[in-house]
């Protein structure tokens, strides 16, 4: 029942965002986008997205479904949203490596048709994953003894929540309750 329940709260807070009137909407942005991941910070410094927390960037209606997903993981999982945006066709998270924690991420990722994608740096070599259209999950660990420098780009609509803990079986349980989304 909670697996349903919480796959009917992102449903609901997907649907809030896509009829929503993005008119009033305002990004939050920083710097422009690089491929240049040298030198980088833990925490990006350029961005491009809408925060689904906050009702000056995304209204009070996207905010109310947001707040109900997030409180309702709350009663079922001890994971913390971590990040919770919208990103418009040519938003991007900036290179960052997050190493500011020491967390098990569960990232889950909407996008409208694919076409984004997650990039991380490893060995002096950039991997590119594609996104695929709909829901998508990537689990993932980032420390300041695993300071892997990772980045977003997209040109289409891509919504990102990341959920967080310091053990992996409790991001592994919401994997498990997220995964067979549509």
């Amino acid at each position: 029942m909670s697996k349903l329940i919480l796959q009917n709260k992102l449903t609901n807070l997907l649907e809030s965002v896509n009829n929503a009137n993005k008119s009033n909407w305002n990004l939050i942005e920083a710097g422009n986008w690089s491929d240049d991941y040298e030198n980088i910070s833990n925490l990006p410094k350029s961005y491009k997205c809408y925060d689904l927390s906050d009702s000056y960037s995304v209204g009070t209606e996207v905010v109310i479904k947001f707040q109900e997903l997030q409180e309702y993981c709350k009663t079922i999982s001890n994971t913390d949203i971590m990040l919770a945006v919208l990103y418009p066709p040519s938003g991007f998270i900036g290179w960052h490596t997050n190493s500011n924690n020491r967390l098990h991420n569960l990232i889950c990722t909407w996008s409208e048709n694919g076409n984004g994608m997650f990039k991380k740096a490893e060995d002096g070599k950039i991997s590119e994953i594609s996104d695929t259209s709909g829901w998508s999950f990537k689990k993932t660990y980032w420390s300041k003894e695993n300071p892997i420098p990772h980045a977003i780009t997209t040109n289409c609509n891509r919504i990102t929540i990341t959920f967080a803990h310091k053990w992996t079986t409790e991001v592994s349980a919401l994997h498990e309750m997220l995964k067979d989304i549509s």
